[in-house]
């Protein structure tokens, strides 16, 4: 009998026929009475082994048997050294074996903000659920977040947020302070892995969006808020910046908020009203803030979420165009003739 293929190869140790997990599905022309006699030799074989081959190995550890209308899926999981393992392989019972891997569950945040919730359901559900794939969840990404003041000593910020330069912030001008961050930014952050949120604006400044063009050359994602003027955000920087994300604010039904900046600089919609946020007044407090400021984190995370899952390219232009691609078309109510009608979404499904 010849032998059947563990496929897909996995791992060193199913290549080289070691101690290691496998899965095993039999065909499904296998019944009940001869799965039993299966798993009853195999046990018995596996038992038979010397206690060094088998060291540390447990056998079978569980069967599963799926029915439908089609053919069965039936088979078990076995923690065996490599002879059991050939045995197994040997048997005219099995299809294939496979061996096993580690994975990583896809996670529901219950109770969860409305904004991130929505920006992981086609519709807002609730309660507010977010979800999202634990495999990627922003791991090994800095975002830098460049703000009009930040309480250093609030609880929020303990365990999550670095401050290394205080003295960058003056009583300059906005576009001096800002421009005094991004370099800041563009000596230390690290190409691929870092995200920068601008959740701030001013008039159309070429200073600014040529620093933020200067990260985007550098291979750093950049997210902005569009603005609260209600106007068209190509007049103000760094919403106008041509490289960057530029985030326009919509509430829980889906509409431009009054105070949203629209136009062609826009580039995705996400939550903006009534998000819950760590406040200045003291170190534990909260409050609920509405803005386009609070829209682009949202954009900001779902940034380092994409380039956590090593996919594909990590460059600037790749992350905004999956966020673009991604994003549920035709949503927003009062968008605006122009605006691109873009909702943001991570994609889980």
């Amino acid at each position: 009998m010849g032998r059947r293929y563990i496929v897909p190869i996995q791992s060193r140790e199913a290549a080289q026929f070691k101690r290691a997990r496998y899965k095993v599905v039999l065909k499904p022309s296998t019944n009940r009475a001869r799965a039993l006699e299966h798993t009853h030799r195999i046990t018995t074989y596996h038992r038979a082994r010397s206690l060094e081959e088998r060291a540390g190995t447990t056998g079978i550890t569980g069967e599963f048997s799926i029915d439908g209308t089609g053919p069965s899926f039936k088979g078990y999981n076995v923690h065996c050294d490599g002879k059991t393992l050939r045995e197994i392989l040997r048997s005219p019972e099995v299809q294939y074996v496979e061996a096993d891997t580690k994975t990583k569950a896809d996670v529901t945040q219950q109770l969860s903000t409305w904004g991130l919730a929505r920006i992981s359901w086609k519709e807002l559900p609730w309660p507010y659920k977010y979800r999202y794939s634990s495999t990627w969840s922003g791991i090994g990404i800095t975002v830098y977040v460049v703000d009009t003041g930040v309480r250093v000593t609030h609880s929020v910020r303990q365990a999550h947020i670095s401050f290394p330069h205080p003295h960058l912030l003056s009583t300059d001008t906005y576009a001096c302070n800002t421009i005094a961050g991004l370099n800041w930014i563009g000596r230390n952050a690290e190409a691929g892995k870092s995200v920068v949120n601008m959740s701030l604006g001013g008039r159309k400044s070429p200073a600014v969006n040529g620093a933020v063009e200067a990260l985007y050359r550098k291979g750093i994602v950049v997210v902005v808020s569009a603005g609260n003027k209600n106007l068209n955000a190509s007049n103000y920087s760094p919403a106008s910046a041509p490289n960057a994300i530029t985030v326009a604010a919509s509430d829980r039904w889906d509409w431009r908020t009054y105070f949203s900046n629209y136009g062609v600089s826009v580039d995705v919609f996400a939550p903006g009203v009534d998000v819950l946020s760590a406040w200045h007044t003291f170190d534990t407090a909260v409050e609920y803030l509405d803005g386009t400021s609070m829209a682009a984190p949202h954009v900001a995370g779902l940034a380092a979420y994409f380039l956590s899952s090593k996919t594909s390219c990590q460059c600037p232009l790749t992350i905004r165009n999956r966020i673009i691609n991604n994003s549920w078309k035709g949503f927003i109510r009062d968008a605006r003739i122009g605006t691109p009608n873009r909702l943001a979404y991570n994609g889980y499904a």
